[in-house]
């Protein structure tokens, strides 16, 4: 982008000068001249954003300032962004997400909280029937019932390809992979 010389000058009219149809010399009765200088000192005076900015940079008042402007909750270090609570959807206040303390961060849509993260563990909410999933120290917690959306096809052989850990569920059998590559089943029974 160029810069334009702080000494260059622009030359304005009146709201009551016509310019359709008229050239330069036409209009100088109504002109006066300002130099790009006049034109920054106006801007900055007139409490809009100051300071320059980079292309993809977000403007934080002036040069030294922390907060942008009119915002004082929103700040940044030149580095991070901070914002103390949440970004609420504009349709919707009750859709947002943020914190709600220093350790807690959460999402919330439609007035449910769906996700909420602090510094024990990670939970996944249904809106109506609370937490269902969440992470602990030693594996997963899970309130409710699991359900596949459709059954397993069973490994052919004790020794076909399978990840440590994998689990398959047939209509007849569970099938637990305990090693690279080796399985256990489990057959089950009507009740």
């Amino acid at each position: 982008m160029p810069n334009i010389p702080l000494t260059n000058k622009i030359h304005t009219v009146t709201s009551g000068v016509e310019t359709v149809n008229r050239g330069s010399a036409q209009a100088n009765a109504g002109r006066e001249a300002y130099t790009i200088q006049d034109l920054a000192d106006t801007i900055g005076s007139g409490g809009t954003i100051g300071g320059s900015i980079t292309s993809g940079q977000i403007a934080f008042g002036s040069a030294t300032a922390d907060s942008i402007e009119g915002n004082a909750n929103i700040g940044t270090n030149g580095v991070s962004l901070f914002i103390p609570d949440y970004i609420v959807h504009t349709g919707d206040a009750n859709t947002f997400f943020g914190f709600n303390s220093d350790d807690n961060f959460q999402v919330q849509t439609n007035g449910n909280v769906q996700i909420q993260v602090n510094e024990n563990h990670v939970g996944l909410f249904h809106k109506t029937d609370g937490e269902k999933i969440r992470t602990k120290d030693n594996g997963v917690l899970v309130t409710g019932q699991m359900d596949l959306a459709a059954l397993n096809t069973a490994p052919a052989t004790s020794t076909s390809t399978g990840t440590l850990g994998e689990i398959r569920w047939t209509a007849t059998a569970i099938y637990l992979c305990i090693a690279t590559d080796l399985w256990m089943k489990a057959d089950l029974g009507t009740f």
